[in-house]
């Protein structure tokens, strides 16, 4: 039932000399689709001390940009994220900055920004160029 394999041998009934260097076959992998939280969440981890990135997010009550600040402070004081929004009007913010919360996970952040994504199921919302 279990055998071995047959070695190769030569002409004269030597064994062959068996090559030690095989070629591994290196398996092909497809590059991983980022989820659009883990895109958002990668965007938020990238600011720096006192940097801010800002979300536009068009709504059936008013377009809102949502600012992501890296707070200037932290560790010392605070949270590491801290969260705000501004209303638009005309393509222009009105300056009336309201504060939101503040956290240390970049992932909470992202997945509060696209639960405020009214209707919109595709896609990352528009970076605030302003």
């Amino acid at each position: 039932m279990f055998w071995r394999k047959k070695q190769a041998v030569t002409a004269g009934g030597a064994p062959m000399a068996v090559p030690t260097e095989m070629k591994a076959e290196v398996p092909k992998t497809k590059a991983k689709k980022l989820s659009r939280t883990q895109i958002i969440t990668n965007e938020i981890e990238e600011l720096t001390l006192g940097q801010e990135i800002g979300y536009f997010i068009p709504s059936s009550y008013g377009d809102r940009v949502y600012f992501v600040k890296y707070n200037p402070n932290y560790p010392d004081k605070g949270k590491k994220y801290a969260m705000s929004t501004d209303n638009v009007v005309n393509n222009k913010l009105t300056g009336n900055r309201m504060p939101g919360w503040n956290t240390n996970s970049a992932k909470d952040v992202a997945k509060w920004i696209l639960s405020n994504l009214l209707g919109e199921s595709e896609g990352v919302p528009k970076k605030w160029e302003g």
